[in-house]
């Protein structure tokens, strides 16, 4: 199967790829005469697959191009020439290719062809054998990605400069397509290995029905009776059918289609929560209108018993037992007053009022005795204090254009208050204010005596001891993580999906360096942990960027389990490849600061303490 990751880059990128393929196959067909018809083809009695020398003997046929179409297929056009008893014409062939033209080589070659064509545009315009950086950009593909934001000018320029040394370096052709390969290489499919061992035979990758049921999540559903192995059967024997098998719940379903089938139950829950929820609202709403019912009677009885009369001010003092909340000085006649005038004023009805109006008024005076805190309620603590910092940020920065944001006093303890402040809204939220304050802050800390990535008498084992332990991310400015709602990329896939933090553990066993991912989420009321395994570590590297010498960690994810699905990964998934390697710019006993691969891409880890995870969801 293929790994999952941020669904909307990788399809759009193909959807691209694709639109070039189809957009040529439109100008083959386009500029060819009439195909020839099949009783001028000759005929081949060899057996195997057609090949054009079978259709048209040498040196009768004249290729004129191939093109590569995506699967196994190629189409190739063809001139054929005049002959004593025929007129010149042409005709287009479609051949499937084997196997062996499938391969991840064999796809680079494909695109090969396309590329060169694209090569040979640009330098056309740039009137030259020879491309500029700003040509590249757009380059069809290339400017697609950027305008959909899928790909970052930084990432672009980092791959140019790698090839050519400079970004104002001009490309040939060669370099053309070793950056576009680089470009290739970040939406490329992962193959996943399942080694599920099943029957006697050997290993067979895929999962049994006995063993989807004992998994934790399905488990738990059948023990709660959320649903019945009945309906599990049902769904998994429709899998196995769509996929060819005839074995129905016997079959054997790889890792992809056990998730279909675990997507499927996760419907079916969904629709029993909706209906739960359907049935809520039913029940709310008998008191609304028995509450509606009351307030009719109340206005009828202060007015005499019609409903179509208006109700004046001493009407009203009669009614919703203002009599005794005046008596009891719960409410003064002056706050009465003020409501009054206010209806009446704004329904236009002179010293009277409607019906509607007495709903407004008594709206009005239940808003009164809302309990303390009610209202504070629909603003969540950690907006009102993020709104704050953020109003102090634009400040901040509009004083200081255009040299940056000013930071006053020690930077880290104003991070740390800032980030207990904002919690979650600084994973997921993005506003550039807070960002840029963010980044000064981090400027601002990197020469503190206190940073141990900037101490230079200190060894890498010494620093690698030191990053050792729990940590949880408090603040990210990564795109990448605010698009997925997360860093694996299932809070963008599965349904209801809420984000309640990341954090990650260090450790240093002897020569052993490892490290665990733990991304908590909340799926239709349910939690669920997503959990990368992998090896790290730290090193000295010089920056292609700024030629000097910084401390990068580079990440090995190993595995991934998430419910009952537990898979090994190579090269870590598209959202979680983000930390695979950071530079670290900041590292002290409590706070740590990673720097992602582009320029504005921070991560802020806080040291985890017992109950850190709580206070930030």
């Amino acid at each position: 199967m293929t790994s999952r990751g941020p669904l909307s880059r990788r399809c759009i990128f193909w959807a691209i790829h694709t639109a070039g393929l189809l957009h040529q196959l439109a100008l083959v067909r386009a500029f060819l005469p009439p195909v020839v018809p099949p009783t001028s083809l000759h005929s081949t009695s060899k057996p195997g697959p057609l090949s054009t020398a079978d259709i048209f003997p040498a040196p009768t046929i004249q290729v004129r191009k191939t093109w590569h179409l995506g699967g196994s297929w190629t189409i190739s056009s063809h001139y054929i020439p005049p002959t004593e008893a025929t007129s010149p014409s042409s005709c287009v062939v479609m051949q499937a290719t084997s196997a062996k033209e499938t391969t991840k080589g064999t796809m680079n070659a494909r695109r090969k062809n396309m590329l060169e064509e694209e090569f040979r545009r640009i330098s056309k315009q740039d009137q030259a054998d020879l491309i500029s950086l700003s040509s590249f950009f757009t380059s069809g593909e290339v400017a697609e990605l950027l305008k959909e934001k899928l790909l970052a000018k930084a990432e672009v320029e980092s791959f140019w400069i790698g090839e050519l040394g400079d970004k104002a370096e001009p490309a040939d052709l060669d370099a053309f397509l070793a950056v576009y390969e680089k470009i290739d290489a970040l939406f490329e499919e992962e193959e996943e290995d399942e080694d599920v061992e099943v029957g006697q035979a050997g290993a067979v990758k895929g999962i049994t029905l006995e063993e989807f049921l004992a998994s934790g999540d399905v488990s738990r559903y059948l023990e709660e009776n959320l649903i019945s192995r009945e309906e599990v059967e049902s769904m998994w024997a429709a899998e196995a059918g769509f996929r060819g098998a005839s074995a129905g719940v016997r079959a054997v379903l790889s890792a992809e289609g056990s998730m279909r089938v675990y997507a499927g139950i996760e419907d079916l829950l969904e629709e029993v929560v909706d209906d739960a929820e359907k049935s809520d609202e039913t029940q709310t709403a008998v008191p609304e209108e028995n509450e509606g019912k009351e307030l009719r009677a109340e206005y009828m009885a202060a007015i005499g018993g019609d409903l179509e009369a208006e109700m004046d001010y001493a009407a009203f003092l009669r009614t919703n037992e203002l009599p005794d909340l005046l008596e009891e000085g719960l409410v003064s006649r002056e706050e009465v007053g003020s409501m009054w005038d206010k209806v009446r004023s704004e329904r236009g009805t002179g010293d009277v009022v409607d019906f509607a109006g007495f709903q407004a008024l008594s709206s009005a005076l239940d808003d009164l005795f809302l309990e303390e805190g009610e209202e504070e309620e629909e603003v969540a603590p950690r907006q009102t204090a993020a709104a704050a910092y953020k109003a102090a940020a634009a400040a901040q920065a509009k004083e200081a254009e255009p040299e940056g944001l000013r930071i006053v006093g020690p930077a880290k303890p104003q991070l740390k208050e800032m980030l207990a402040s904002v919690r979650l809204a600084g994973l997921l939220e993005e506003d550039k204010a807070l960002d840029d304050y963010v980044g000064a802050l981090v400027e601002a800390m990197l020469d503190e005596e206190a940073n141990l990535a900037a101490r230079d008498e200190l060894e890498i084992a010494d620093l690698q001891k030191a990053m050792e332990g729990e940590w949880e991310l408090a603040y990210s400015t990564s795109r990448t993580m605010r698009y997925n709602r997360g860093l694996s990329g299932l809070g963008k896939s599965l349904p209801k999906v809420e984000f309640l933090g990341f954090s990650q553990s260090i450790a240093v066993n002897g020569f052993a360096l490892e490290t665990v991912y733990t991304e908590r989420l909340r799926t239709l009321g349910r939690d669920l942990n997503v959990v990368v395994e992998g090896a790290w570590e730290l090193k000295d590297v010089v920056s292609i960027m700024s030629g000097e010498l910084c401390l990068i960690m580079d990440v090995l994810p190993a595995t991934i389990t998430y419910g009952f699905m537990r898979e090994r990964i190579e090269t870590g998934w598209k959202g979680v490849r983000v930390l695979n390697r950071c530079e670290l710019l900041y590292l002290d006993e409590d706070l740590r600061v990673m720097k992602g691969q582009s320029s504005d891409s921070y991560f802020v880890f806080s040291r985890r303490t017992e109950g850190a995870a709580d206070r930030m969801s």
